[in-house]
């Protein structure tokens, strides 16, 4: 058994009573302590009962009593005051410095808590409890929801607060990386991460006066104006050509693009010219954003159509049938989970506004839960979630815990064990 799971078990009392010293005397556990997640002794303040004699300290855990000496606590002044030292196998006696020998006490587990306990460690399943989920714990996750969804919102911030720092730049532009990054979906996200940081806002808004100038600078600095010799080709590489020259623009190679596997409507080519129309109607979409406050406003913000050359095209000088190219539904609201929603609850972070976190929440609310692999695999157990908000808490818990093993940080572990 590991330690943090014997850690476990005694924070959340899921062991045998009555508990006894090696040397035969009662132990009555008052308060387990506060568990530390740092370095020195496992659980402070503990209070427990020996005997007659009450004490107050700390408690150590090991599997085996003899990894107090294999860990170097020996010779560590920080476990000096250690009261009792936890163990699943008393293999040695341990001793203070001043040779008295520290209480230890022989954890008793139930084949139960032992057999639960290890088959979700080596659970191959995505949701390692599966095996023994029970219809009772959907009320339990949904209590959850309010929680997990703002671990996610508030690392999301620190991540966002960090690049702000990083690239010195202004929540328009975030905003703007945010929005190339979702557009990228899971193929083409870095490149429309890098187009954004190479053709910045303040580049854009020098020549935003026209839309064909704000494609010009996107698709040249894309990679892209090599291919095609149609006269709408010939003018995006004119202008190009001195714009670069003229702000610097560093260009991209165009085998960075991919397009393999990949529904037509959703080319790099085709995104980037529904970003250039976004553009053009409105630079500053972050200003605008957290000065309007209205929801519908910001939805209604995505519904662009690409260029008319698009209309006509999936890539340069290949002409095709004629049809609408907009931003649909479904990537409208990956903008407003991905992007919209982050940049604004973080920024509320920025200027210490819970006003407008939760004006970020209130946004994931009015939008329709995601529907991938991981949501379809909660569905399955009974849990659907009914809004954005829901499914990012969703996502947060199986990525957060799940996917990393943090079984003993989520209360549906403890309902199973005592279940």
């Amino acid at each position: 058994m590991k330690e943090e799971v014997l850690q476990y078990i005694w924070k959340h009392r899921l062991y045998k009573e009555p508990l006894v010293t090696t040397d035969g005397e009662s132990v009555e556990i008052i308060n387990p302590g506060m568990h530390n997640q740092s370095a020195g002794p496992d659980f402070f303040n503990s209070t427990v009962k020996i005997g007659r004699l009450t004490w107050v300290g700390n408690i150590e855990l090991h599997v085996k009593a003899s990894d107090w000496k294999r860990h170097n606590h020996d010779s560590d002044a920080r476990y000096d005051n250690v009261i009792l030292h936890v163990v699943s196998d008393a293999d040695e006696s341990i001793m203070r410095k001043n040779g008295e020998r520290i209480p230890t006490v022989v954890l008793k587990i139930s084949d139960k808590v032992a057999k639960i306990a290890q088959d979700i460690a080596s659970s191959p399943s995505d949701i390692k409890c599966s095996q023994y989920w029970k219809t009772e714990f959907i009320s339990d996750i949904r209590l959850r929801f309010s929680a997990l969804l703002f671990e996610r919102m508030k690392r999301r911030a620190d991540i966002l607060l960090q690049n702000i720092r990083d690239l010195n730049t202004t929540w328009d532009e975030m905003l703007y990386i945010l929005i190339c990054r979702t557009m990228g979906g899971n193929v083409n996200q870095q490149p429309f991460e890098t187009l954004a940081q190479r053709v910045p806002l303040d580049i854009i808004g020098k020549k935003a006066d026209e839309e064909y100038k704000i494609e010009s600078l996107l698709y040249g600095a894309a990679g892209m104006l090599d291919d095609g010799d149609d006269d709408y080709v010939a003018r995006l590489r004119l202008f190009y050509k001195s714009a670069s020259a003229t702000f610097g623009i560093k260009r991209m190679e165009g085998s960075e693009w991919k397009y393999s596997k990949m529904r037509p409507p959703s080319f790099p080519t085709i995104r980037i010219s529904q970003i250039s129309q976004l553009l053009f109607r409105r630079l500053r979409l972050f200003t605008h954003i957290i000065d309007s406050c209205d929801i519908e406003e910001i939805k209604n913000m995505f519904e662009v159509e690409v260029s008319d050359y698009w209309l006509t095209h999936y890539k340069f000088g290949k002409e095709s049938k004629a049809r609408k190219k907009e931003i649909g539904v479904e990537m409208q609201n990956e903008l407003i989970i991905n992007a919209v929603a982050p940049a604004v609850f973080a920024y509320g972070v920025q200027i210490d506004d819970n006003r407008k976190k939760e004006w970020a929440i209130e946004i994931l609310e009015t939008v329709p839960a995601e529907i991938n692999n991981i949501t379809k695999s909660w569905a399955a157990l009974g849990i659907e979630a009914r809004d954005a908000s829901e499914s990012q808490a969703l996502i947060e818990l199986r990525k957060n815990y799940c996917d990393k093993s943090n079984c003993l940080r989520c209360t549906i572990c403890r309902k199973i064990m005592v279940y």
